[in-house]
């Protein structure tokens, strides 16, 4: 499934990285867990799954249960789903999967794709992940209710925020998220023993770039290459 700022195509290759950090550990925890791009492959752990969009967390309880059937996802829809105040797994698919470049309601792709059938293109991709997402236990929630779980120490955590100076959260906008009080919080789950790593493409000084790929933008036009980067405490 498209999803703004997702990790479908470097998925692989950051939970390769993540898996070099641990030889043992408690569980695995992505507090923004968006299109599930590297949490589809740590299934050898315990996997725990939060986001802070519940039309999301839906979405994947529902694929996960078996309970999502294909759409038929006509323009009609989407905008009847893009004006709708109420969260559901397929507002979610609407909002994400069938709009442009996986943004929030950004506008409907099959305008844009060309892509024969974008609803087919998107139905098939999440259900090819279907079987590596049956032990994940999910959770709508904000990332920092989290800290009960973790302070104790022992969990490998992956944090894939909304960027600075990026145009789009889950809803649209990064208006409201406190970089600042997140990357405290990196810092204080790190100290409790955990080991924390960060996707972002810029962090605080006190913060090791441990990996970085230059990544083509198609939806961008004031900057079609970006350097994406994951971060870890220097301690």
């Amino acid at each position: 499934m498209r999803y703004y700022g997702g990790k479908a195509r470097t998925g692989k290759e950051i939970a390769k990285i993540l898996k070099e950090f641990v030889s043992d550990t408690k569980g695995y925890i992505e507090p923004f867990c968006g299109a599930l791009g590297v949490m589809r492959h740590m299934s050898e752990y315990n996997c725990y799954a939060s986001d802070g969009c519940k039309d999301l967390i839906m979405l994947w309880k529902e694929v996960q249960e078996d309970k999502f059937e294909k759409p038929e996802m006509t323009e009609e829809k989407w905008e009847e789903l893009k004006e709708s105040k109420i969260p559901s797994a397929l507002r979610a698919y609407a909002g994400f999967g069938c709009s442009f470049g996986g943004q929030w309601f950004k506008g409907y792709a099959q305008k844009y794709s060309k892509v024969r059938n974008y609803n087919d293109s998107t139905y098939n991709g999440i259900q090819k992940i279907k079987h590596n997402i049956k032990k994940v236990k999910f959770s709508h929630r904000d990332y920092k209710k989290h800290h009960k779980k973790i302070e104790n120490g022992g969990y490998l955590i992956y944090c894939d925020p909304p960027y600075t100076n990026s145009f789009q959260n889950h809803k649209g906008s990064t208006h409201g998220f406190d970089h600042q009080e997140f990357w405290n919080t990196m810092r204080k789950w790190t100290r409790w023993g955990n080991i924390v790593v960060v996707s972002e493409r810029s962090a605080p000084k006190d913060f090791k770039c441990i990996w970085s790929k230059s990544l083509h933008n198609s939806v961008c036009k004031e900057s079609r290459w970006y350097t994406d980067k994951l971060f870890k405490l220097a301690i």
